[in-house]
């Protein structure tokens, strides 16, 4: 079966709220792991879309509408669409409860860089984002990252205020660092304002 928008849609209850049977075939482990300091575990493209724009010069929108209500929300999912020049893509994003699992991923993304301090953040959230990546994402590589899903999961980040597990744990960043390696596989300058 093709994952499509038609494919996705059937996975959604009247409010645009993905079912609580509904498999979305992400593997946690080969995404962008995105923490969130907000402990509501809901799609906030509103936000999003104001930080894309203002900050990295790129457009940001769900292709089906959100209506929570007062209801409490176990997971959510998205198909975000990101418009930039010389970028365009559509992309799966999930919201769910952070696990143990997820913080042993970015205390190795922090070994595996050398680095201090985000691992740390990353046990304070509560809320984690799941932004699916397509080809590799290697750090050290950037010719081979997914430039999509990197822009995608430095502006949740950015908006999020948690830090940013790549795909097999290879490294654990911020916004400042997701946006710099994005910029740096960018065709000519990508502007931050």
């Amino acid at each position: 079966m093709a994952r499509d928008e038609q494919w996705f849609r059937d996975l959604l209850d009247a409010d645009g709220v993905l079912l609580p049977e509904a498999n979305l075939g992400l593997d946690d482990t080969a995404s962008f792991r995105v923490f969130s300091q907000d402990s509501a575990t809901r799609i906030r493209s509103a936000k999003w879309g104001e930080f894309a724009k203002r900050f990295c010069d790129t457009r940001l929108g769900i292709t089906t509408d959100k209506r929570y209500g007062v209801r409490d929300i176990v997971r959510d999912a998205a198909r975000v669409v990101l418009a930039r020049e010389g970028l365009s893509a559509t992309l799966l994003v999930a919201v769910r409860a952070a696990t143990d699992s997820d913080v042993a991923a970015a205390e190795a993304g922090e070994r595996a860089a050398g680095t201090y301090g985000l691992a740390a953040l990353a046990k304070r959230c509560k809320t984690l984002f799941v932004v699916e990546a397509h080809g590799g994402a290697a750090p050290s590589l950037a010719g081979e990252v997914d430039r999509a899903a990197l822009l995608l999961s430095a502006i949740l980040a950015g908006t999020e205020l948690g830090p940013i597990v790549y795909p097999g744990a290879a490294d654990v960043v911020g916004f400042k660092s997701a946006w710099t390696r994005f910029s740096a596989t960018a065709p000519g300058d990508a502007p931050y304002r």
